[in-house]
């Protein structure tokens, strides 16, 4: 039996996708979506650059563009931290896309544009199970389902759980596709994801945590431009993650603190 379209936002296809301006929506059974949803998103982060450029340019009717983050922050429902420009330079695009007020995302490029390194934010009001995703990639690499070279892992970067994976390749059709990597956090209700350019020679993973704990110990915070109301939120809300739920989790997680 089918279940009704469910929209991701969690793990590394919110990324590869709503860079472009919208979300992939599921119209698969349970036991199917985690399956999809793993080897898709490894697929669409090894997206080579014309491909992912050509998406983003398509859909520009989909967001609205910004000189500042303090504007850019007048249409989320969200407070935000942003990257420290010693890290990462300053920012080349600034936009939001225009889903209903609680999907809206925020994303900024720097250097490199789409294919270089990009910062987004997503409200997420409950802690996301990192954990669920990275057991089934790992289980779909194993099976020789998703071709990425290298498995994501939960990782601790100051004291906040986080999704990441390496850069490197993805197997696709006998060739070996240079993929992006990942960091991917929660925080005080956001949803907070630095993804850098892709291939083995690409932003390392060492460079993706530094520009997140730049955010991550951020002391001043984009103000939000407006509030939602509790009944809104439970529209789309799901149900809080229990840290005793976590701590049964099997997946080697690695500190970097």
């Amino acid at each position: 039996m089918k279940t009704k379209s469910k929209i991701i936002i969690l793990g590394c296809l919110l990324i590869a996708i709503t860079t472009a301006g919208y979300y992939w929506e599921s119209k698969t059974t349970d036991s199917e979506q985690p399956k999809i949803y793993s080897t898709q998103a490894a697929n669409m982060l090894a997206l080579p650059d014309e491909s992912r450029q050509e998406m983003f340019d398509s859909m520009a009717d989909g967001r609205w563009s910004f000189k500042t983050e303090e504007e850019a922050g007048k249409k989320l429902p969200f407070a935000f931290n942003i990257p420290d420009e010693t890290l990462i330079g300053k920012p080349t695009l600034i936009y939001v896309t225009k889903n209903e007020p609680y999907y809206r995302q925020l994303g900024i490029h720097y250097a490199g544009g789409i294919n270089g390194i990009r910062f987004e934010a997503i409200l997420a009001p409950n802690q996301p199970d990192f954990y669920q995703y990275v057991n089934q990639w790992k289980s779909d690499i194993e099976a020789g389902i998703n071709k990425a070279d290298k498995a994501p892992n939960v990782i601790n970067i100051e004291s906040y759980q986080a999704f990441a994976i390496e850069p490197g390749f993805n197997n696709i059709d006998g060739d070996k596709v240079p993929r992006f990597g990942v960091v991917e956090w929660w925080k005080d209700g956001v949803l907070y994801n630095i993804s850098g350019t892709r291939g083995p020679d690409g932003t390392s993973l060492e460079q993706l945590i530094n520009i997140s704990k730049s955010i991550i110990n951020s002391k001043e915070a984009i103000p939000a431009g407006f509030q939602i109301s509790p009944q809104d939120m439970n529209k789309f809300s799901e149900p809080q993650i229990q840290p005793e739920d976590m701590d049964n989790k099997k997946v080697e997680q690695q500190e970097y603190e």
